[in-house]
């Protein structure tokens, strides 16, 4: 069972399959962007240190 699928079930709340499509690239836009951040921020800690 997906995250998804188990928040709609304890929620009662019904997503449609494009609803899901929207949610997993939001997802995955958000994640990428969080990766970039993090990567600048270790980038700016190294140079910090040195």
């Amino acid at each position: 069972m997906t995250e998804i699928a188990a928040w709609s079930a304890v929620s009662g709340n019904l997503v449609n399959r494009d609803e899901v499509v929207i949610l997993r690239a939001m997802d995955a836009a958000f994640m990428a962007a969080t990766a970039v951040e993090q990567a600048e921020a270790a980038e700016r800690a190294k140079t910090e240190q040195a």
